[in-house]
């Protein structure tokens, strides 16, 4: 009999990284031993929510849970019939929302097991997060096993209190096979009618605070200046879209500066790059960088969270610190100006990528996680 597994999210819109992780899993796992059902929590009146439209084209079984409070408890107890219906044997939640449903649609019922992933974690300012983090940190030592999707998260969960022998490192990893060149025949620098000699940088992820595109922005000013042949594209969407387009206008630079918006074809983006990069506060271990690496764009990236353990400084890309707008601009220039420097960050990323990173490897690692907890049931 197969394991049957039930992926838990709480997230809006088109999701993140954690969502392609969820469905890449669902998607390519061995039916025979492994059984994935999803249940999404997203905002009732979230009509852009995208995630169960891709699921289904991909014959995915998703449950999806309208929220209409930030703790509906009747949908804890939806999640228990879920659970019910479908016999789930493990319930594995992946944010601080499920990680609570999950508890407690699973108290009453010891034989399910609980596994939790933390994809991103980090102190905060504010009371609510701080609230949440300390009830997470309570609840997982009710869970069974943690995945964590660096070394650096282990360590600031273990700091917490929380068991190191119950935590798992498992990185991030994408389709190897499906990122690379040879899928793209068209880029975006032909969608876009980009001049051939042009030169392109591009940012993929949420807009909103944990990015720091303000800092993105001082960065795209300094290369402009001194490569006016040179457009930054930003894909994405958040929070901070209107304000950092208003700045753009406000620096004249809406041409060099382009706002993409949400891109499912992201593909076709990374395959038309000369430059890709993050400036971000806060990391996991992003997927962006991974896809980046795999399609060949030179990569420049924050050392923040796990970034430092997928990127090896100067061989595969380039790190810098947050708020390095000095180092970060002659970075970019060196690797737009410099052919042999870039080929080299395009060459190794890959092979850095392929070799360490191939999403094969991780699911089998998952999925051993999986059969370790189906084996202290017997």
């Amino acid at each position: 009999m197969p394991i049957n597994i039930m992926q838990c999210r709480s997230t809006y819109t088109t999701g993140g990284g954690p969502d392609k992780t969820v469905l890449l899993i669902a998607e390519k796992a061995n039916p025979a031993k492994f059984t994935h059902v999803l249940m999404y929590m997203h905002g009732a009146y979230d009509t852009d929510f995208q995630i169960g439209n891709w699921a289904r084209a991909k014959g995915l079984t998703i449950h999806e849970v309208p929220e209409y409070k930030k703790l509906d408890l009747d949908n804890i107890l939806r999640v228990r019939r879920l659970i019910k219906q479908h016999q789930i044997d493990i319930i594995h939640t992946r944010d601080h929302k499920t990680c609570v449903v999950g508890y407690l649609a699973t108290l009453l019922n010891p034989r399910v097991k609980r596994l939790f992933t933390a994809h991103l974690w980090q102190d905060h300012d504010s009371l609510k997060m701080k609230f949440y983090t300390w009830l997470n940190l309570k609840l997982l030592k009710h869970y069974d096993k943690i995945i964590a999707v660096s070394c650096a998260l282990k360590e600031f969960m273990v700091a917490r209190g929380l068991p190191a022998e119950k935590i798992t490192v498992i990185h991030n990893a994408i389709d190897t096979d499906a990122w690379q060149r040879t899928n793209v025949p068209e880029t975006i620098r032909d969608e876009l009618s980009l001049p051939v000699s042009a030169k392109v940088v591009g940012v993929v992820g949420r807009l909103r605070y944990e990015k720091d595109l303000p800092t993105t922005l001082k960065v795209a000013q300094r290369v402009i200046a001194e490569r006016p042949d040179c457009y930054f594209l930003i894909v994405g969407d958040g929070p901070d879209r209107d304000e950092l387009e208003q700045e753009v206008a406000d620096l004249g630079l809406s041409e060099n500066i382009r706002f993409l918006g949400f891109r499912h074809d992201t593909i076709k983006i990374y395959a038309g790059l000369d430059v890709f990069l993050s400036t971000a506060r806060i990391e996991g271990t992003p997927n962006t960088a991974l896809e980046a690496m795999a399609m060949e764009a030179p990569v420049i990236y924050t050392k923040v969270g796990g970034v430092g353990e997928i990127i090896q400084d100067g061989h595969d890309g380039l790190l810098f610190q947050v708020g390095d707008v000095d180092g970060i601009s002659k970075a970019a220039l060196n690797v737009l100006n410099d052919e042999a420097l870039a080929e080299k960050l395009r060459k190794n990323g890959r092979q850095s990528v392929c070799e360490k990173f191939s999403f094969t490897q991780r699911l089998k690692a998952v999925e051993a996680v999986y059969e370790s907890l189906m084996e202290t049931n017997s």
